[in-house]
């Protein structure tokens, strides 16, 4: 090829010039704002900075985040808080710490209940193990069917009957549930940890 041909191809390829997305840019996509601005996601950003060594700060970032709150606003925080717990084994125990905390403030300050977040672990634990079906505030469950957030389930139980959140008795109800159900990763898991 002649020595021009190159230098005259070269001339008309224009260099694409990639710019790298920074994250102020991400932010101000309106969409990304409005879903960081649903309560779901606050707390899910607060969640994630959530270690053993800041949960003080944490939980006060928290409350000046949610401090004007009613019990459908409670009902989000506390769906969001069990799916972290279900989801994530390696800080389930620092998440339900946080729980335990967030759920005492709030019962005392707020006249708040935590009943929606008991009904999430009985549906779950009805759905896993009777089958039985979903309604439309539950439906997210089916979602979580793998063996690690049917197991996390029952972790989360256990803690709640540990913390005298729950009676003793519900482990009597639970052992006879997943005794009827053939799900032997289960079984093993609930009867070696009790």
């Amino acid at each position: 090829l002649p020595d021009n041909f190159v230098k005259m191809y070269s001339k008309k390829v224009k260099k694409k010039i990639i710019k790298p997305i920074s994250k102020s840019n991400i932010l101000k996509n309106s969409k990304l704002q409005l879903a960081k601005n649903k309560d779901e996601n606050k707390v899910n950003l607060i969640l994630n900075k959530l270690s053993e060594d800041n949960i003080d700060n944490i939980i006060i970032e928290f409350l000046g985040t949610f401090s004007e709150i009613d019990q459908e606003k409670y009902n989000v925080m506390l769906k969001t808080i069990y799916l972290k717990l279900i989801k994530d084994e390696k800080f389930i125990y620092i998440y339900y710490k946080f729980y335990n905390i967030i759920n005492s403030i709030y019962t005392s300050l707020f006249d708040l209940d935590n009943k929606y977040f008991i009904d999430i672990i009985q549906h779950k634990i009805l759905y896993d193990y009777e089958n039985n079906k979903l309604n439309d505030d539950y439906k997210f469950l089916s979602k979580l069917k793998t063996e690690e957030h049917r197991i996390n389930n029952l972790k989360l139980i256990i803690l709640l009957v540990e913390s005298k959140n729950f009676k003793l008795d519900l482990i009597k109800n639970v052992s006879d549930i997943i005794v009827k159900d053939n799900k032997v990763p289960d079984f093993v898991f609930w009867f070696n940890d009790k």
